[in-house]
């Protein structure tokens, strides 16, 4: 790809004259989003755990914090390049004649050096970055409850990772997102935990070519709640140093370290409209608003690419019910349901369980356990899900619901409240569960 080749059409919202290059911003409707609902808030916070940051580069702007935790030193320098690519794509500076455009360059970024100046770190700084980090959001959002962070790690190892899992799960009780690069091994989650992308709560991110499709070195999964978004030959700002260095300040990369950031913008943008949103109602928001590829549900979660202007549209409505769903087997020890449709606004479906007696109301405040079952936003593909009870006590009666939910976490009933017991002679038989007629 020539920086001089023009691969998508240019906006009026920009001058940029990069911007027509990044073909990401037209493929994942970042243009739409932006001319639609501006560059995002300054009180979303983006923190880049990297390789640094070039703050003398003449396409980004200033950090709102800083540091580096290798060379323990409070300015983040760049030797590295991949850093600054990852941060630029989040944050070039819109409508300045220079280079490109971020995906969401209103917000503010903080960049915490946790690679060295080859691009190698250790687990223990990482972690270490991850709780200064967290501390630091904890108390900006302690000033003012309109702050809402999310972290960005454009890195891969093996893991688990002890030190890591307790680092994100202090985040993640603080309400912060984590997104990471999916890994760049074809190879999948569902099986091989490539870190931190595995890590529970973190949202992996593979990597898509121009033309819709997996990219070849790109980590994928179904099992795992996988997105995708380009990461093949993307346009990035680098260092005019370094081995990753170019002397216009920009160079094409390829890997899911650039596709993750993408998704950081595109949840940015959604959060700084929608700032009562906490993560989890994001996450559905993220998954449900993407653009169907035939063939990506088999890799990838989400089954298509990001949409960022898709995820500000706002929604209040009864999600629609799938076409033709049934209910084919209902026992204590499973249920077993067919649908040949769940149409654009169906995301999946929550099976409700509770030994107390519900009705729809107490089931739609989320008062009883549920087990969440996420399905691809796809239209017209026959699919079969089967939901398996675990851990259910002898000797005891259960209720259960279930109901299809949208990506704004509206809900619509499928079944009505059934029960059934859990007799200690028969607790692995296939029971019935009836309706208040005593219909099964």
């Amino acid at each position: 790809l020539s920086l001089f080749e023009s691969t998508t059409t240019s906006r009026d919202h920009t001058n940029d004259p990069l911007a027509s290059q990044q073909w990401h911003l037209e493929a994942e409707h970042f243009h739409e989003a932006h001319e639609n609902n501006g560059f995002g808030s300054p009180e979303i916070i983006a923190t880049v755990f990297d390789t640094g940051y070039d703050p003398n580069h003449s396409d980004l702007p200033k950090l709102a914090g800083w540091y580096d935790h290798v060379e323990k030193s409070p300015t983040p320098y760049d030797y590295f390049g991949h850093g600054t690519a990852v941060a630029g794509i989040i944050m070039q500076i819109p409508n300045n004649n220079i280079g490109g455009i971020g995906v969401s360059p209103g917000i503010s970024l903080w960049v915490r050096k946790v690679l060295n100046d080859g691009g190698a770190g250790a687990w223990d700084t990482i972690s270490e970055a991850i709780v200064a980090q967290t501390t630091t959001c904890k108390g900006m959002r302690e000033k003012n409850q309109n702050i809402r962070c999310v972290f960005n790690f454009s890195l891969q190892g093996v893991g688990p990772i002890p030190s890591v899992d307790a680092a994100l799960d202090l985040a993640y009780k603080e309400g912060i997102i984590g997104v990471a690069a999916a890994g760049n091994i074809s190879i999948s989650l569902d099986f091989f935990p490539i870190y931190p992308a595995t890590k529970k709560g973190t949202i992996p991110v593979s990597a898509l070519t121009r033309d819709n499709k997996l990219a070849s070195f790109s980590a994928y999964g179904i099992k795992i709640n996988t997105v995708a978004a380009a990461g093949s030959l993307v346009v990035v700002p680098v260092p005019s140093f370094g081995p990753n260095g170019n002397i216009s300040e920009y160079r094409t990369w390829s890997g899911t370290s650039f596709a993750a950031p993408q998704v950081v913008g595109a949840i940015s943008l959604a959060w700084s409209k929608f700032r009562n949103f906490d993560p989890e109602q994001m996450k559905l928001l993220l998954f449900g608003s993407t653009d169907f590829i035939p063939g990506l549900e088999k890799y990838v979660t989400s089954g298509g690419i990001i949409n960022a202007v898709m995820m500000l549209e706002e929604s209040s409505e009864i999600p629609e019910t799938p076409v033709d769903f049934r209910v084919i087997t209902t026992t204590h020890i499973s249920t077993e349901t067919s649908f040949l449709q769940l149409g654009r606004r169906i995301l999946g479906f929550t099976h409700y369980i509770s030994e107390e007696p519900v009705d729809e109301i107490t089931v739609n405040k989320n008062s009883v356990s549920a087990t969440l079952i996420i399905k691809p936003n796809i239209s017209n593909v026959p699919a079969l899900s089967k939901m398996v009870v675990n851990n259910l006590k002898e000797d005891t009666r259960y209720y259960q619901a279930i109901r299809s939910f949208d990506r704004f976490g509206n809900t619509s009933s499928l079944t009505p409240v059934l029960e059934t017991s859990t007799r200690k002679s028969e607790l692995f038989a296939a029971r019935t569960f009836v309706d208040e007629s005593g219909s099964p």
